[in-house]
């Protein structure tokens, strides 16, 4: 599954039941626009959002945003993982 660095502040409410915006992916986090085609991006892709900390990671669908050409993804919170020990 594709793990993809994601804003979550942009989620709406805590928890958000809205997507969260896609902010990059691989070492480089290359902008998923400019990717899209070599890694098959498509609505509906389940891939792994984490934040810029990688402190957790969570389950979501991607969707592109048809107003703004973006990708943003809708976060599945039940399958919310930690990776950090406070």
């Amino acid at each position: 599954m594709l793990r993809i660095w994601a804003d979550f502040n942009s989620c709406e409410g805590l928890y958000g039941a809205g997507p969260c915006w896609c902010l990059g992916y691989g070492e480089k986090l290359d902008d998923l626009e400019s990717v899209e085609k070599e890694l098959g991006l498509a609505d509906g892709l389940r891939v792994v959002l984490y934040p810029g900390e990688e402190d957790f990671e969570v389950t979501a669908v991607l969707e592109k945003d048809p107003l703004l050409n973006k990708w943003q993804a809708r976060p599945d919170w039940t399958t919310f993982r930690r990776l950090k020990d406070d």
